[in-house]
């Protein structure tokens, strides 16, 4: 496989891409990302983010991988950008789409990504907990847990600009974070008298949960 080296450094835009004007007798460095062979494709991805960093034009080419026919490509492009540019908004996003897929390797991939964007990611995560699909729920979940403490108050700070179904989703995310959530329970108390009866019911379960009291015994 031809070695990924020597990449001008382009700055452009993702929506902007053009191909280099190289000389037509320059051999293409990237050129293994379009082989028919996928784990050429993901060779060549794996060796791009053992680079650590990419110009611009790198990332753009990266990014038309998330497009890729075969989940494993699409799993190595999501690895690949998240190292090359963890906290790039764009990359981001990405990753929170890969979350959605439903293919497992491509979920742990954009698991492992999001830990990289830290808290920014939250947001967006939050509206992924409200998913019909238990396996993007779950997805979801073990991302806000992979980013750990600094998830916790990024979650209380998107409660103001939930409906319902959010300021649930928030309390059972941060229930999970057990006593590393108690800097959320002020929130969670205030929670306990919101108008929507989910809402307090999940916002109870949380302060138990986070307090390490028991749960009551369901009703009979």
């Amino acid at each position: 496989m031809a070695g990924i080296t020597g990449i001008p450094p382009e700055v452009i835009s993702w929506g902007q891409f053009q191909e280099s004007s190289t000389s037509s007798a320059a051999p293409d460095p990237l050129a293994p990302l379009a082989d028919e062979d996928p784990e050429v494709r993901v060779a060549a991805l794996r060796q791009l983010a053992s680079g650590g960093k990419a110009a611009e034009a790198i990332l753009v080419r990266v990014a038309r991988m998330l497009k890729d026919d075969q989940a494993m490509v699409r799993a190595a492009a999501i690895d690949c950008l998240s190292t090359l540019a963890p906290r790039d908004p764009r990359v981001v996003n990405a990753c929170v789409k890969g979350l959605q897929e439903e293919q497992r390797n491509i979920q742990f991939a954009a698991q492992q990504a999001l830990t990289k964007a830290g808290p920014a990611a939250v947001p967006l995560l939050v509206n992924l907990a409200k998913d019909g699909r238990k396996s993007v729920r779950v997805a979801t979940l073990i991302a806000v847990l992979g980013i750990g403490d600094p998830a916790v108050p990024a979650l209380v700070k998107c409660l103001a600009e939930q409906d319902d179904r959010g300021r649930q989703a928030i309390c059972e995310l941060l229930a999970m974070f057990n006593a590393r959530g108690r800097s959320a329970l002020p929130a969670l108390e205030m929670l306990q008298q919101d108008s929507a009866p989910g809402v307090k019911k999940a916002a109870t379960a949380a302060i138990r949960q986070i307090e390490g009291a028991p749960a009551p015994a369901p009703e009979t």
